[in-house]
Formats: structure tokens, C-alpha cells, sequence
């Protein structure tokens, strides 16, 4: 049996006496987080699913006089993709950073990269953004 440490380029295989002890951490409230067992993990792990995060940044014309419009057309759209279920989570940045938000797609690279080319705020040059795959649990939401 294998046991996977997760790495952000891949998952790489190690050995039961190469790996951590396993150890409760402590939630905020103090009460502990549940430590899964080696077999709930093996069942758990084969169950992540392809998705796609797109991360936007400020682009060339973020902050021009046309920015809140195309900012509000590119939220419409936004809700569009989650009726369809195309967008499963959109999180808008709130730091004041470069990052303006994060997205997770139910779509390949190649199909996000193509629905983020239409989006009115990457058309106008108010948006950048970087498309990458990634591996999550369908189910999963926001609590």
C-alpha cells in the first residue's frame, strides 16, 4: 500500500515508515479535527475529480473609467456560468492585491481558457488570469 503526500505539482508515492505520525490539530474553538485512518484515505483520494482554477489579476485597464461597468457585465456573466454549472466556486479577492478573484471550473484547461478568452472583462484589458488543472471532491462547498 502507498500512501500520498500531497505536492502542488503531483501526488508522489511514499512509504508507511517515511510518512508523519498522524496527530489531531486543533480547530479554533478548541475541539479537535478528525484524524482519517489510512483506509479511509484509500478509499477517499480515488473519488478527486479534474477541475480548473482560474486565478484573475488586474490587467492593463483595471481601474479606468469603463472598470465598473465591464466589472458588473463580467459578474453577470459570472452567474450565467454558475446557473449552468460550469463555474462551480467564484471568490473575489477583497486585499486590495493584484489578485482580483479565484475560480473553480467543472472544465478542462482548454475549456476554461476558452471561456475565460470570452469573458468582457479579459476582452477589455481590465482582467488577466491564469488557468490551471487541479484534482477536488465533488460535493464540496462553501460553508
Amino acid at each position: 500500500m502507498h500512501y500520498y503526500r500531497p505536492r502542488c505539482r503531483r501526488a508522489q508515492a511514499i512509504s508507511p515508515a517515511a510518512r508523519a505520525p498522524a496527530r489531531d490539530h486543533s480547530r479554533e474553538m478548541g475541539e479537535a479535527v478528525k484524524t482519517f485512518s489510512d483506509e479511509e484515505m484509500g478509499r477517499l483520494l480515488p473519488t478527486a475529480k479534474p477541475y480548473s482554477v482560474v486565478i484573475l489579476k488586474r490587467g492593463p485597464k483595471f481601474g479606468d473609467d469603463t472598470t465598473p461597468g465591464i466589472v458588473w457585465e463580467h459578474g453577470r456573466r459570472n452567474f450565467g456560468l454558475r446557473d449552468d454549472g460550469v463555474l462551480a466556486v467564484v471568490l473575489p479577492a477583497t486585499d486590495g492585491s493584484d489578485v482580483c478573484g479565484i475560480a473553480v471550473f467543472a472544465a478542462t484547461v482548454d475549456e476554461t481558457t476558452a471561456i475565460m478568452g470570452d469573458d468582457p472583462g479579459v476582452a477589455a484589458g481590465v482582467f488577466t488570469y491564469e488557468v490551471h488543472s487541479c484534482l477536488g471532491f465533488p460535493g464540496d462547498s462553501l460553508p
